[in-house]
């Protein structure tokens, strides 16, 4: 996710501007969790639902779920 296939702070800038009312993100990457921090701080998150980097098998993902309250 990010800045080698597009501009994350872009798009965040993007979203923001059409946030209504309670909004919830739901972020995966099988790798980079960094990325989904990031992502988060450049939306504003207003709180953190759920984080894991726990393996699937032998299958790896972060998620991250958070709300953003517009």
């Amino acid at each position: 996710m990010g800045d080698r296939h597009f501009d994350l702070k872009s798009l965040a800038k993007k979203i923001n501007s059409n946030l209504n009312g309670v909004n919830y993100f739901v972020c995966v990457s099988p790798l980079n969790g960094e990325k989904l921090e990031k992502f988060q701080d450049l939306i504003g998150g207003d709180g953190i639902i759920s984080v894991d980097d726990s393996d699937i098998g032998r299958w790896s993902r972060i998620h991250r779920v958070f709300k953003k309250v517009a």
